[in-house]
């Protein structure tokens, strides 16, 4: 991507991290994972499964997949917000 638009790699990470607040990796999971919900609303995939659909979107395997979207989610949760602890009971 960086020699695309020619610029050297680490001026390219530099500015993702500085403009978005997010390392290159997880910048484009958040892309591809943008780009996988709107694969699966398109009419043309709905007979595909979604790892065809995950593929599609540039993922790798089911685990990368998976991965990517536990991260971003953990990502958006406030600062002040507290993650639930379930009761050892139930």
């Amino acid at each position: 991507m960086a020699e695309a638009m020619g610029v050297n790699r680490t001026v390219m990470s530099n500015f993702i991290n500085q403009t978005y607040g997010k390392n290159f990796n997880c910048y484009l999971n958040l892309w591809r994972i943008e780009e996988y919900q709107i694969l699966m609303a398109h009419p043309s995939n709905e007979r595909k499964n979604p790892y065809q659909v995950m593929v599609m979107a540039g993922f790798k395997d089911s685990r990368h997949f998976q991965r990517a979207i536990r991260l971003e989610k953990a990502a958006k949760k406030q600062p002040d917000e507290k993650p639930q602890i379930k009761n050892k009971e139930g």
